[in-house]
């Protein structure tokens, strides 16, 4: 694994600039009651993946995915999931989430676990059937507290790369790149100490970091 830097404090900026058009008069929009979406990704298709929370009541909260039709918003299909605690759910939520070159869906959130408490979890989907291809928690000691994910991406070939904040019974944190394998989701490598990573993007085998760095290791991981 190769890394540059440029051994200086980099800071990005990144402007998009989005044409306003008038409403189309076949446009439709989809009302889903107490859904808090985080992420909106689309199918190759043109389909639209929701991604979210879904506050239901009585605090009952879940971590929602759905796939939307492109033409018309019917749900084509969706998942509302709860972690293995079933008194304490705020803690459930999809935050981020990366579409593969094959269509699939890889989401990322939290899990709200016993003992655990909540657990980065990463999911990986068929982006047709909607079936649940593999799940994968990320954490670094068996006992911990309130861990946190939102950012993900997908490279060329289809491994994940995720970044995981971890809290420790301690209170004190970490930050965690991790990559995980395309078919399994078993963690093939994971680095720490490279600083506050805000956000990753890969282009084939390259990923891209983007944050807040106290030190000169960062830039580009050309991963072989």
């Amino acid at each position: 694994m190769r890394r540059w830097h440029h051994g200086i404090w980099l800071w990005i900026g990144l402007a998009v600039f989005c044409a306003l058009y008038p409403m189309r008069a076949d446009a439709w929009s989809v009302e889903l009651q107490l859904l808090r979406v985080h992420a909106l990704p689309l199918h190759p298709s043109g389909d639209a993946f929701v991604v979210g929370s879904i506050e239901l009541p009585d605090d009952d909260t879940r971590f929602f995915v759905a796939r939307l039709e492109g033409e018309t918003g019917t749900v084509l299909w969706k998942h509302e999931l709860l972690g293995s605690n079933p008194l304490e759910t705020s803690g459930n939520a999809a935050r981020a989430a990366a579409v593969a070159a094959n269509g699939d869906l890889v989401v990322v959130g939290t899990l709200t676990n016993l003992a655990t408490v909540d657990d980065v979890t990463a999911i990986r989907f068929d982006g047709t059937t909607g079936s649940e291809l593999w799940r994968t928690t990320v954490r670094e000691e068996a006992v911990r507290k309130n861990d946190f994910s939102d950012v993900v991406a997908v490279d060329g070939p289809g491994d994940v790369y995720l970044v995981a904040e971890l809290e420790s019974l301690r209170g004190d944190s970490s930050t965690l790149l991790v990559k995980l394998d395309r078919d399994t989701g078993v963690e093939i490598w994971s680095e720490s100490g490279l600083g506050e990573i805000e956000a990753i993007a890969a282009s084939g085998i390259d990923l891209f970091i983007g944050g807040h760095f106290e030190s000169p290791n960062y830039g580009i991981l050309d991963i072989a």
